[in-house]
Protein backbone atom coordinates (compact mmCIF):
# COMPACT_ATOMS: atom_id res chain seq x y z
CA UNK A 1 0.00 0.00 0.00
CA UNK A 2 2.75 2.67 0.77
CA UNK A 3 2.75 5.21 4.19
CA UNK A 4 0.27 8.22 4.13
CA UNK A 5 2.92 10.77 3.25
CA UNK A 6 4.52 9.16 0.32
CA UNK A 7 0.73 8.07 -1.16
CA UNK A 8 -0.09 12.03 -1.20
CA UNK A 9 3.08 13.33 -2.10
CA UNK A 10 2.55 10.83 -5.43
CA UNK A 11 -0.93 12.29 -6.16
CA UNK A 12 0.26 15.74 -5.39
CA UNK A 13 2.51 15.13 -8.48
CA UNK A 14 0.14 13.55 -10.22
CA UNK A 15 -2.57 16.45 -10.43
CA UNK A 16 0.07 18.68 -11.10
CA UNK A 17 0.45 16.97 -14.20
CA UNK A 18 -2.88 17.48 -14.97
CA UNK A 19 -2.56 21.13 -14.17
CA UNK A 20 0.48 22.05 -16.41
CA UNK A 21 -2.03 21.88 -19.79
CA UNK A 22 -5.09 23.39 -17.49
CA UNK A 23 -4.37 25.16 -14.46
CA UNK A 24 -7.98 24.72 -13.19
CA UNK A 25 -8.61 21.05 -14.62
CA UNK A 26 -11.07 19.89 -12.23
CA UNK A 27 -9.42 16.35 -12.03
CA UNK A 28 -6.30 18.54 -11.16
CA UNK A 29 -7.47 20.58 -8.43
CA UNK A 30 -9.47 17.87 -6.95
CA UNK A 31 -6.34 15.60 -6.59
CA UNK A 32 -3.75 18.63 -5.46
CA UNK A 33 -6.45 19.48 -2.88
CA UNK A 34 -7.35 16.46 -1.52
CA UNK A 35 -3.05 15.39 -1.31
CA UNK A 36 -3.17 18.53 0.36
CA UNK A 37 -5.79 18.19 2.84
CA UNK A 38 -3.88 14.71 3.80
CA UNK A 39 -0.49 16.44 3.98
CA UNK A 40 -1.96 18.69 6.54
CA UNK A 41 -3.67 16.50 8.52
CA UNK A 42 0.03 14.60 8.69
CA UNK A 43 1.24 17.38 10.34
CA UNK A 44 0.97 18.64 14.09
CA UNK A 45 -1.89 20.79 14.46
CA UNK A 46 -1.60 24.74 13.83
CA UNK A 47 0.86 26.52 11.52
CA UNK A 48 2.31 23.84 9.84
CA UNK A 49 -1.36 22.78 8.66
CA UNK A 50 -2.20 26.24 7.65
CA UNK A 51 1.43 26.79 5.12
CA UNK A 52 0.23 23.28 3.22
CA UNK A 53 -3.25 24.34 3.30
CA UNK A 54 -2.13 27.77 1.70
CA UNK A 55 -0.31 25.56 -1.10
CA UNK A 56 -4.14 24.92 -2.53
CA UNK A 57 -3.62 26.37 -6.04
CA UNK A 58 -5.15 29.87 -6.70
CA UNK A 59 -6.95 28.24 -9.52
CA UNK A 60 -8.61 25.32 -8.17
CA UNK A 61 -10.27 27.51 -5.02
CA UNK A 62 -13.32 28.26 -7.12
CA UNK A 63 -12.84 25.51 -9.86
CA UNK A 64 -15.48 24.04 -11.13
CA UNK A 65 -17.03 19.77 -9.51
CA UNK A 66 -15.80 17.27 -11.28
CA UNK A 67 -18.53 16.05 -13.69
CA UNK A 68 -20.47 12.78 -11.90
CA UNK A 69 -18.21 13.32 -8.56
CA UNK A 70 -20.03 16.87 -7.53
CA UNK A 71 -21.07 15.50 -3.76
CA UNK A 72 -16.83 14.53 -3.32
CA UNK A 73 -15.84 17.71 -4.36
CA UNK A 74 -18.57 19.68 -2.09
CA UNK A 75 -17.39 17.45 0.48
CA UNK A 76 -13.44 17.93 -0.11
CA UNK A 77 -14.22 21.78 -0.44
CA UNK A 78 -15.73 22.11 3.00
CA UNK A 79 -13.22 19.49 4.35
CA UNK A 80 -10.46 21.81 3.32
CA UNK A 81 -12.57 25.12 4.41
CA UNK A 82 -13.03 23.16 8.07
CA UNK A 83 -9.46 21.95 8.12
CA UNK A 84 -8.43 26.05 7.62
CA UNK A 85 -10.91 27.58 9.83
CA UNK A 86 -9.79 24.92 12.48
CA UNK A 87 -6.24 25.59 12.16
CA UNK A 88 -6.99 29.44 12.30
CA UNK A 89 -5.20 30.09 8.86
CA UNK A 90 -5.80 33.26 7.72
Amino acid sequence: MGEPAGNAAAQLMAAEGLRRAAPADPEGCYLAGSARLTLALLEPPGPGRCRVLAAVPAACRDAVAIPGREAQSRRLAAALADQRRAQGCG
